[in-house]
């Protein structure tokens, strides 16, 4: 436990060094349905904000769906439609992923390694898609029955297509965060994080974020 709070304290102290670009709150609503034992469906609906938080940045509905093989390995697909909010002009985009998750147990922590590969396009980018790699790395730790905190950290790396922006090719995004899952019913489930992310060759390089979120099992 000492050694999970350790880590949590010095991602969180490295990323408070850096300048102040923007603050963000993300908030997501999500319900979880497992269709059998090995298999189920998740839905969230989420809203995000910039400027520090002066006004909404992004609105999507996500839906996926994904089937355990063991309790170490896990496919998941999914869809993504967003609005995207510029102030000068609004845009919709589409986006699709799929992840393969592998997960460890460890005495009482556990390690999850998630390789996903998504696409993305819009009219704003005349439906050019942008392929990328995101990499997540999780370790998280079981407190008690009812708290679970975690830390976390992700790269994004541009896939080169030919027809895109060649600014975004490559390694362009990464992201630390650290955060506690509170189960306050064993269906409902509240999860609070603190973020900061950076990316490149965008007008905010570093963003220092507060999540909330909430999700409902049903099953």
């Amino acid at each position: 436990m000492k050694s999970f709070l350790i880590i949590l304290v010095f991602l969180i102290s490295v990323v408070g060094y850096s300048q102040t670009d923007d603050f963000q709150i993300w908030s997501t609503v999500g319900v979880k349905y497992n269709v059998n034992k090995k298999s189920g469906l998740n839905l969230k609906q989420s809203l995000r904000t910039y400027q520090n938080s002066a006004y909404w940045k992004t609105i999507f509905t996500e839906a996926s769906y994904f089937y355990k093989f063991n309790k170490n390995v896990k496919l998941q697909g999914g869809y993504r439609y967003s609005v995207a909010n510029r102030v000068e002009y609004k845009f919709s985009l589409h986006r699709f992923f799929i992840d393969l998750v592998l997960m460890k147990k460890f005495n009482s922590f556990k390690f999850k390694l998630r390789p996903r590969m998504q696409m993305i396009y819009s009219i704003k980018d005349n439906y050019v898609p942008y392929y990328a790699n995101r990499w997540l790395l999780e370790l998280s730790k079981k407190i008690n029955g009812v708290i679970e905190a975690y830390a976390s950290t992700e790269i994004y790396i541009g896939i080169p297509s030919g027809e895109f922006n060649s600014n975004i090719d490559g390694f362009n995004k990464y992201r630390f965060t650290g955060g506690v899952e509170l189960n306050i019913t064993k269906q409902s489930v509240i999860d609070v994080f603190y973020r900061y992310q950076y990316e490149a060759n965008s007008i905010i390089e570093n963003s220092y974020i507060l999540g909330l979120g909430y999700k409902y099992r049903i099953n």
